[in-house]
């Protein structure tokens, strides 16, 4: 007897299968690229980036958690991903950069920059400093912001943070994506680096 997916679970999957490429390809991944999935959680961003940057490109899977990068690694290995290195590293932390100085082009911080996951302003700078660190000079820094209001922090003060760190706000759209297994509009916000 098999079990049926919920009508969100179900929304997300498709979501994830039908549109996460095009959703991807609209914001400026493509062939070849170097992509970091910073706090890749389970990798349902980093599988459909593999596809679009095909051989010659590169996506690290990067997340504090063993359990959701085996998770990755489960995927990458059914599905015979070549192009996905998986890295365990706490970017908020004291951990070093596992990526080198301005090799990578374009970077997805999804879910990430909150205070559930770092309560502490420090911890957050910390992270945006390693991803300034790792990403090329005009290289693209994607966002998408998440539980601000639940833990007392706004857009505005979190996009200050960006700046401070080296980024320039380029754009903002209002897609239809997927977020915590549902299916919701959310604020995805561009930005590219600059010298500090």
């Amino acid at each position: 007897m098999s079990m049926k997916m919920a009508p969100e679970e179900n929304k997300a999957d498709t979501w994830f299968h039908q549109r996460a490429e095009p959703f991807l390809r609209g914001i400026g991944v493509r062939e070849c690229l170097q992509v970091a999935d910073v706090g890749c959680h389970n990798g349902h961003f980093a599988i459909p980036v593999a596809r679009i940057v095909g051989s010659c490109g590169t996506v690290y899977a990067i997340d504090k958690n063993e359990d959701a990068l085996s998770k990755v690694k489960q995927r990458i290995k059914a599905e015979s991903w070549r192009n996905i290195k998986v890295i365990q590293t706490d970017l908020a932390g004291d951990d070093p950069t596992p990526i080198a100085s301005e090799s990578i082009d374009f970077v997805l911080l999804y879910d990430v920059l909150h205070r559930g996951y770092m309560p502490e302003k420090a911890e957050r700078l910390n992270m945006l400093k390693h991803v300034h660190h790792m990403i090329k000079p005009g290289g693209v820094l994607s966002c998408f912001p998440t539980h601000l209001k639940k833990f007392g922090f706004t857009f505005e003060a979190l996009l200050g943070e960006i700046a401070d760190s080296g980024f320039s706000l380029v754009d903002e759209s209002r897609p239809r994506l997927v977020h915590d297994g549902k299916l919701v509009r959310g604020r995805v916000f561009h930005f590219r680096r600059h010298e500090m």
